[in-house]
């Protein structure tokens, strides 16, 4: 299971509940066009993480470290309580109010056991792409002379969907899949993974 190192990033928030003045958006009751909980975000990064980590690619380097960056505002629901939403498709927040909280997280065991079909046999989408990526690296490192990779950096950039009410349901969707289109900044998230031995 991976552990959350909260850093800077979350300086915002800290700012927020410190201060008596601080104002955040009242989200109505169950609307589904304020964003995705935060939590569950995580989660989601998680599972995509450890799914990917555990259909590891052939002759890839371990994974080092895991930062995710994600456009957020800040809300406070009917009950008064102040929570953080994450930029979803068709939120209703713009540019103005929106925060950044940067994770890094203690990142997955990679498994010793190899994916036969990289990536395509995933069920997350996430997952897919991180595989795929480390795929297109490989690929690129063979050649006359071969490159030797020391340190790998992958940057996967993603938005979030939810489903239902409340923002608890999220499905992460890998920027270019499914057509997705053009995307305003703020609903675009990201995952960085360093690799390296």
């Amino acid at each position: 299971m991976a552990r959350l190192v909260w850093r800077a990033g979350l300086t915002a928030f800290a700012l927020c509940v410190g201060l008596a003045g601080c104002t955040a958006t009242t989200a109505p009751a169950g609307a589904g066009a304020d964003g995705a909980r935060l939590e569950a975000v995580v989660d989601a990064v998680r599972e995509a993480l450890n799914e990917a980590q555990a259909n590891n690619v052939s002759g890839f380097p371990a994974l080092k470290s895991v930062t995710i960056k994600l456009q957020t505002v800040a809300s406070r629901s009917v009950g008064g309580q102040v929570q953080f939403l994450v930029f979803s498709l068709g939120t209703r927040y713009t540019s103005d109010s929106a925060s950044t909280v940067e994770l890094e997280m203690v990142p997955p065991k990679t498994s010793e056991r190899e994916s036969v079909a990289a990536g395509a046999q995933l069920k997350d989408a996430l997952a897919q792409a991180i595989n795929l990526a480390k795929v297109g690296v490989l690929k690129a490192s063979k050649g006359s002379p071969p490159l030797v990779m020391k340190n790998i950096s992958i940057d996967v950039k993603f938005t979030v969907e939810t489903q239902g009410s409340g923002g608890a349901t999220v499905t992460l969707v890998p920027l270019g899949i499914e057509g997705s289109g053009r995307i305003s900044r703020e609903k675009v998230q990201s995952v960085s993974l360093v690799f390296g031995n």
